[in-house]
């Protein structure tokens, strides 16, 4: 069993120290070795990029072997489910409830957009960072928002979110990536939504290889990597490989038999923007409280559905407003990311780890505030006579 794995203080290759049982041979020392390995190098690429002192990416449990397996479903069922598998504080705080609508999606363009990628473990941290930091511009940064992270469930591999300037070619970030590595996956995501609020909790926890982490990627080989924390669960996977209703039936079916019912329904959210016309444009001389023309009103509905993501999308004429509903499901970027809600006392828990927040994704609504600027049209904030929707359903 591998009872301790350390990174080189200069960042060089892994110094495995391993004691494995009598018999073992040494094929499965390395492939224990390997997995383990990604996620120590993973743990050193964290500190390169943030220049923050190494944590380690597990704490392995010797004298286990032989009871992982049947621990493994008490874990899925004690962190998974509603039990609390962390030791939270005897005064924690409050969940982090999620962010109103006006919050999550106001009518202001971003400057920066999110994307996920799988890479391979060897990476030259140098390199990519300068890479990426040389796609910055004046008004936004390009740089590694989250990770690299790593699992003994995807060996040799590496979880990261990049944050990118918005108008950057996709094509661009990859060729800044392979600078660093010598292959790059654009991952794609979905994200559900469960009642049960504190389905996620120590979602990385448990034994090595046999995390509630380990076990959900294990539902599909095309899954990348998962995040869950305060009923919100984050799908990472192979572009156009798994479908909601695929990642929904494989999780319950996984989950039932511990007493989790199911992972929720896709998340699905809702905000209003106030429409006036822009200035400059043909029309900005109109009485503000016209209603706004009916053909008008119709291409940008048939605009806005056409966006991926987008279920629907109503311009109230009379009212000179636009209500958007959409999904995050099967989306390649986003929205710079919030932090993920939290079930009582993990934000406690999680200060107290020191790992890095994972993000919550986001719709990317510069899309729609594209073709409003086409139609010279400007999104504002609701007044409280126009009201709003809020938060996801």
């Amino acid at each position: 069993m591998i009872a301790a794995a350390r990174y080189g203080v200069q960042g060089g290759p892994p110094t495995l120290v391993t004691n494995e049982p009598p018999g073992e041979g040494p094929r499965g020392a390395r492939r224990r070795s390997d997995a383990v390995g990604s996620a120590t190098r993973a743990s050193a690429l964290r500190d390169r990029y943030s220049h923050a002192p190494a944590r380690d990416a597990m704490q392995t449990v010797p004298n286990l072997r032989d009871r992982a397996l049947p621990c493994a479903g008490i874990v899925l069922a004690a962190i998974l489910a509603s039990a609390s598998a962390l030791p939270l504080p005897a005064q924690s705080t409050p969940a982090a409830a999620e962010p109103q609508q006006s919050d999550l999606y106001p009518p202001v363009r971003h400057a920066t957009v999110v994307h996920a990628f799988c890479l391979p473990d060897a990476i030259k941290a140098d390199l990519v960072r300068k890479a990426l930091a040389d796609l910055s511009t004046a008004d936004a940064d390009c740089r590694v928002a989250y990770g690299p992270v790593a699992t003994p469930a995807r060996p040799n591999k590496v979880f990261v979110v990049v944050e990118a300037p918005a108008g950057l070619d996709p094509k661009a970030l990859v060729k800044a990536l392979k600078k660093g590595v010598v292959s790059v996956e654009p991952v794609a995501w979905t994200c559900f939504s469960s009642a049960d609020k504190k389905l996620g909790r120590g979602v990385g926890g448990g034994l090595p290889g046999y995390s509630p982490r380990d076990f959900i990627l294990n539902m599909s080989g095309d899954l990348r990597w998962v995040e869950a924390r305060g009923g919100f669960v984050e799908f990472f996977f192979a572009p156009g490989k798994l479908t909601p209703e695929t990642l929904a039936d494989r999780f319950r079916k996984l989950a039932q038999p511990f007493g989790v019912s199911d992972v929720g329904s896709v998340v699905e959210e809702s905000f209003t923007w106030g429409l006036r016309f822009a200035a400059g444009g043909a029309r900005e001389d109109a009485d503000e409280d016209a209603p706004l023309d009916a053909g008008l009103a119709r291409r940008v509905e048939k605009a806005c559905a056409r966006i991926d993501g987008v279920k629907s999308a109503r311009v109230d004429a009379a009212a000179r407003t636009l209500a958007v509903t959409v999904a995050l499901a099967d989306q390649m970027r986003g929205a710079p990311p919030v932090t993920l809600p939290s079930a009582p006392g993990e934000a406690d828990a999680d200060a107290a780890s020191g790992a890095a927040q994972p993000p919550r994704m986001r719709f990317d609504t510069n899309p729609i505030l594209d073709l409003l600027e086409k139609e010279r049209l400007n999104a504002v904030a609701p007044t409280p006579e126009e009201g709003g929707s809020a938060g996801p359903k």
